[in-house]
């Protein structure tokens, strides 16, 4: 208690193995530690420390690369404003887009189900890309991957024939811009529950930020396979509205619309 009107005061420490530094510690305690209260909590004292210098420690490895991929895809971004060609870029994505939908639709480990996985890959590429590959049932996965990404691209060229070269540049590139910055808010999200899954988990700097690291680059990529594939959807189901020579037929955000002019 305190000292009252002058008297000395006196107080007790009271520990309990339910306190939140016991808990949290990375130093395990059991009841025999309590025998020497004081050197278990210098103990306990140290190893938060250490624990809270590995956490900064952590923190700044995850910023790093949540900054990186930041910086990657900021260029990405900026790669297709430049990019004069972009039409071309357009038709290696189709390559590669409808490549990676037959491969995991139909692989080539599973063709002993042939009929039900083309049902699939047929319904998925009339809702991507609303075209019917009926007629290319029995081809293999190789000659399915060439058909479908040549009808894509035929499309992407009905599409620049009714708008011109110029316009329909703009589209694909506004089109492009505006699914990948919708996707990388999403990405961003998941980025940081893995930053946050990590930080709690604590079981070592290296072994951390080795997970991370390989987790993340993996969302990377999927991010940006998603954010092509869906941009190859949209360029290839565009409607036309009207006559061609209508120039209210592409609606383009205004601050994308005022880089591209």
């Amino acid at each position: 208690r305190s000292g009252r009107q002058g008297q000395h005061g006196s107080s007790r420490f009271i520990l309990s193995l339910e306190d939140r530094p016991f808990v949290t510690s990375s130093r395990r305690v059991s009841r025999h530690d309590v025998r020497d209260p004081e050197r278990l909590v210098r103990q306990v004292q140290s190893s938060i420390e250490r624990d809270a210098e590995a956490f900064r420690i952590v923190s700044y490895d995850l910023a790093r690369i949540i900054e990186r991929q930041t910086l990657n895809f900021y260029k990405s971004r900026t790669a297709v404003l430049d990019d004069d060609s972009f039409g071309e870029t357009c038709l290696d994505m189709a390559r590669e887009a409808t490549g990676r939908l037959v491969e995991r639709l139909l692989p080539a480990t599973a063709m002993g189900d042939y009929s039900t996985r083309f049902d699939d890959l047929a319904e998925s590429v009339r809702l991507d890309f609303g075209i019917d590959i009926e007629d290319l049932r029995g081809l293999g996965a190789e000659s399915l991957s060439e058909e479908i990404s040549r009808a894509v691209i035929t499309r992407f060229g009905d599409v620049e024939a009714a708008l011109g070269a110029r316009r329909y540049n703009r589209l694909a590139k506004t089109m492009a811009l505006q699914v990948s910055d919708g996707l990388w808010t999403q990405h961003l999200d998941l980025v940081q529950d893995l930053v946050v899954n990590a930080q709690l988990s604590m079981a070592g700097h290296n072994s951390v930020v080795a997970e991370l690291v390989f987790r993340a680059e993996d969302a990377y990529r999927t991010f940006m396979e998603q954010t092509a594939d869906r941009f190859m959807s949209r360029l290839a189901t565009f409607e036309l509205d009207g006559e061609s020579g209508d120039e209210d037929s592409i609606v383009l955000a205004d601050d994308v619309e005022a880089i591209l002019m």
